[in-house]
């Protein structure tokens, strides 16, 4: 077994029940609150645990937030990930369809097997790392492809273009393993580490 998968599962099952802490302090925290019923008599006592009610829950989201965002700020965590459809009939006029993201605003297909991935919010830096999975198009032919990153196939032949990658965004090409040519992928997904 290797030791990457064990590292990756590990990171996995401590976000995974870190969240899942998180969520539980955050319910039992709320459930404790002073109960108010309607139909009560509003008396100045009552309008103070009504008031303290309200402060009390507005500081357990604030921590809860806070504790969220330093999780989503761990370097083990993924920054952004996209699953979309690059084949020419899923992008029209270039935007293509995102089957699911996080932190993704948009997938712009330049050619067949060019994209650019857009972040929603940027990343600290450019220096991310990115990992991705593809199949090819099969109207293409293709069963399977292999991604290029940041350098992608502009005329469809064994010519790159090289585009290196900024806090916003970065471009990739895919192509059938074995060849040099452009290929559109059905499936893309990618993953993004910063």
């Amino acid at each position: 077994m290797k030791t990457g998968y064990i590292k990756k599962s590990a990171l996995s099952a401590l976000a995974f029940f870190g969240t899942l802490g998180m969520l539980s302090v955050g319910y039992s925290a709320y459930s404790s609150l002073s109960s108010v019923t309607a139909g009560q008599t509003l008396t100045t006592g009552l309008w103070t645990q009504i008031k303290d009610n309200f402060t009390d829950h507005e500081t357990r989201i604030s921590s809860l937030s806070s504790q969220i965002s330093a999780l989503s700020a761990s370097q083990g965590m993924a920054k952004a990930w996209v699953n979309f459809d690059g084949t020419a009939a899923a992008c029209p006029g270039g935007n293509c369809t995102i089957r699911s993201s996080y932190n993704v605003s948009g997938v712009t297909r330049l050619t067949n097997g060019a994209y650019t991935v857009t972040f929603a919010a940027p990343m600290a830096n450019a220096n991310y790392v990115v990992i991705g999975d593809t199949k090819a198009d099969p109207n293409q032919g293709y069963a399977l492809s292999q991604i290029r990153l940041h350098s992608y196939s502009p005329t469809g032949t064994s010519s790159y273009a090289n585009v290196a990658p900024t806090t916003s965004s970065f471009t990739f090409g895919t192509m059938v393993q074995g060849y040099t040519n452009g290929t559109d992928v059905q499936y893309a997904n990618i993953v993004v580490f910063n």
